[in-house]
């Protein structure tokens, strides 16, 4: 997409291996009429678990890291938001 295409998401992943902790960072642009998004995370271990929270409601839940690297499920539920992940390997 082009960098001024306001109709879809735009999704950063940082992983720290050396930490065993990653950040999801996730925005539904102005235009966007998708709700929801999968963010493929290859960096996952898919022998390992992850402790996903969100940085908002703090809500946290475990999820094992080979579905992480099929697909993490993203959803906002309206256009200009945004959302971050906070990933701790176990």
């Amino acid at each position: 997409r082009h960098e001024l295409d306001r109709s879809g998401w735009t999704v950063f992943a940082y992983d720290a291996p050396e930490l065993g902790e990653s950040i999801v960072l996730a925005f539904r642009q102005e235009e966007c009429a998708e709700g929801e998004f999968t963010a493929r995370l290859k960096f996952a271990d898919p022998s390992a678990s992850y402790e996903i929270t969100d940085d908002d409601s703090s809500a946290k839940r475990t999820v094992p890291g080979a579905e992480l690297r099929k697909g993490l499920a993203l959803s906002l539920p309206s256009p200009r938001s945004s959302l971050l992940l906070r990933l701790k390997r176990l």
